[in-house]
């Protein structure tokens, strides 16, 4: 029971527990054979061949014991099968009768109690005891890693000299001259017992005894309570906890901003510590500074990126208007010479301001034409109809008849809807001055887009090839023809992308 209650590691324990029902079947047996008429038969020679089950066992459970200390359970299972031999040697004590292989006796057991010998299973058995002890002996000094306890290894390594001592004398005099205080039954018990209490003392095997001092001893900032609130154990470090506090519902008591206190119910009463949250503190105000700095960051990041935003979508604006720029450098030529004309008063002003205005309004147009194709692949065919007719309606304020039919529906991929605007315009600059007349024609449909010109012309015109090329690029085709004064242009286009 005392073993049962103070070991903690539960492989020793079950070794000590063992070893405690071996000594007491020893001692039992003993006493049966000694207050019993059976002393002179066969069953004392059997219960006297019982001892050695103790005898046997005793020292293999200290073996089994010492390789345990500080071994984690469940290891080094196979050192159990040292109880196959230590089982057979015990089945050929408990068999001697048949061979007296352990103990030789005289005819027909004669006196059997006194007069026998030994045999080799006996002296096996006596190499095994003395083979296991010494084995524990080294284990323990090897386990030993506390230097105040090794320095009092000599107790249980004196105790298992003096059993050693005193069994050799007995065994060489078999009790019959010198001192005989005890026999060895009683001898090997006591020097057992004494050896797992010097161990257990020394602090060689794990128990739980003396850990209220340890505890008094700690660094832990706790105490015990019972349930009536008392105070059953203080560390050094612990603060005092007024007895309400401890009494009231709850596993945790805010005490001030930093110092949190904590219960736990255990058997009998609570533990109760304090905790500095100080540092959690600290830490969460940095974290909140650190929160805010990322915060700022982020929102420095964040116009950082509108701005490189707002700057990429000026950028672009300006690589469009460059373009668009350069797209029209012809046409604001012509603006600027017309424009220098109406300054210096060359020139019909009057025609100058309309030349202008068709110009103009060419320059608009196809600026328009240039920026929606920027965001989009395919236009309205309307885009290019009110483009054409805004175009003739200036044409004819100029002086020149012009008049637009159109008949569309659908889209017109963006680059040829341009192509066609831009060879409109060059054709108007080309001739301009020559005509009296202007017929536009355009027609747009699932698949094509058809443009007709006519214009009266006294001489017949020839397209220019950089107006031709655009055209041709796009997979379409342009044909004129000239009768009668009036030259004749058509244009055919797929309406999408694709050629004719």
């Amino acid at each position: 029971m005392s073993v049962a209650y103070r070991i903690v590691q539960k492989n020793i324990r079950i070794c000590l527990v063992i070893s405690a029902a071996l000594m007491l079947l020893w001692m039992a047996l003993r006493a049966i054979k000694y207050n019993s008429p059976a002393d002179i038969n066969t069953y004392g020679r059997y219960l006297w061949y019982s001892y050695y089950i103790a005898m046997v066992f005793l020292p293999l459970m200290m073996f089994f014991a010492m390789l345990n200390i500080g071994k984690p359970e469940n290891t080094n299972n196979r050192k159990y099968l040292l109880i196959i031999p230590a089982a057979v040697l015990v089945l050929l004590v408990m068999t001697n009768d048949f061979h007296q292989l352990a103990f030789v006796f005289e005819p027909d057991f004669h006196n059997w109690n006194k007069q026998y010998s030994y045999g080799p299973v006996y002296y096996v058995i006596a190499v095994w005891i003395f083979i296991l002890v010494l084995s524990s002996i080294v284990l323990s000094i090897n386990r030993c890693r506390i230097s105040a306890t090794r320095k009092k290894l000599w107790i249980p390594i004196l105790i298992i000299l003096v059993a050693i001592i005193y069994t050799l004398w007995n065994n060489l005099n078999h009790g019959y001259s010198g001192l005989r205080i005890y026999n060895v039954p009683e001898v090997f018990c006591f020097a057992s017992i004494a050896l797992w209490e010097s161990l257990i003392q020394i602090g060689l095997v794990p128990s739980n005894t003396g850990y209220g001092d340890f505890f008094n001893a700690s660094n832990l900032n706790t105490l015990i309570f019972d349930n009536e609130g008392n105070v059953k154990y203080r560390s050094k470090n612990a603060t005092n906890v007024s007895k309400d506090v401890v009494l009231q519902n709850g596993n945790s008591v805010v005490i001030d901003e930093n110092i949190i206190l904590k219960k736990h119910n255990i058997k009998g009463g609570k533990a109760v510590w304090t905790e500095d949250i100080s540092a959690i503190n600290r830490i969460n105000r940095e974290l909140s500074e650190v929160k805010e700095q990322i915060s700022e960051y982020n929102v420095i990041l964040k116009s950082e990126a509108e701005l490189r935003k707002r700057r990429a979508a000026v950028t672009e604006q300006n690589k469009l208007y460059d373009s668009i720029t350069e797209f029209i450098r012809p046409q604001l030529c012509d603006l600027e010479n017309i424009l220098k004309n109406i300054e210096n008063n060359r020139g019909d002003i009057s025609v100058n301001y309309a030349g202008a205005c068709v110009v103009n309004v060419y320059i608009k147009r196809i600026s328009n034409l240039l920026i929606m194709a920027k965001s989009r692949k395919m236009l309205n065919a309307f885009e290019l109809e009110n483009s054409i007719r805004e175009l003739a309606e200036y044409i004819s304020v100029y002086g020149i008849s012009c008049s637009f039919f159109s008949n569309v529906s659908g889209e017109i991929s963006a680059e040829k809807t341009i192509a066609l605007f831009k060879f409109i315009g060059i054709f108007i600059r080309h001739i301009m001055k020559c005509t009296d007349a202007l017929l536009f024609n355009l027609k747009v449909h699932e698949r094509f887009i058809d443009l007709k010109i006519n214009c009266d012309s006294k001489n017949e015109m020839k397209i220019p090839d950089d107006l031709l090329d655009d055209i041709i690029k796009l997979g379409g085709n342009v044909t004129t023809e000239y009768d009668a004064d009036t030259l004749f242009v058509f244009v055919r286009m797929q309406s999408g992308g694709d050629d004719i």
